[in-house]
């Protein structure tokens, strides 16, 4: 279950994590599904970067009840579900996308968002689980 952030609202407002367990509500395979059947071309699809939904979990402390590593697990269970998902709805390639990270990251009311960033959570959570192939394809999900 996700909570408002609290932050007065300039660009963008990160819920934060005040229940678990994290699942998706959306998959990008949701929205490939809809686009695919307008393109005369194969589609590459972009899921969200777990790193951006790890902060979702507060900086400090701990949800009640759901231990930062429980959520890290959950997390990078359903990315990687998202990124299958994609492949077996007939995405050519899957990028993982963390775009919106460069730009919260210099923002001055998010000291949370930088330090999440500056911090070896990214490398982390990608590497988390090794690649394994998809359906054949042995190619990983490029990060963009």
């Amino acid at each position: 279950m996700l909570a408002d952030s609290g932050v007065p609202r300039h660009h963008r407002r990160l819920p934060r994590l005040v229940k678990g367990p994290f699942r998706y509500k959306t998959y990008a395979a949701d929205y490939f599904n809809k686009s695919k059947r307008f393109a005369k071309k194969p589609m590459k699809a972009a899921v969200i970067a777990p790193s951006m939904m790890y902060l979702l979990y507060p900086l400090e402390g701990e949800v009640e009840s759901y231990a930062r590593e429980r959520f890290v697990g959950d997390l990078i269970s359903e990315c990687e579900k998202d990124i299958r998902q994609c492949f077996a709805a007939g995405a050519v390639r899957v990028s993982i996308d963390f775009t919106e990270g460069a730009s919260v990251a210099h923002h001055s009311l998010s000291p949370f968002i930088r330090r999440c960033l500056l911090t070896d959570t990214r490398p982390t959570l990608l590497q988390e689980r090794s690649p394994q192939p998809v359906d054949g394809k042995e190619d990983a999900p490029e990060v963009c």
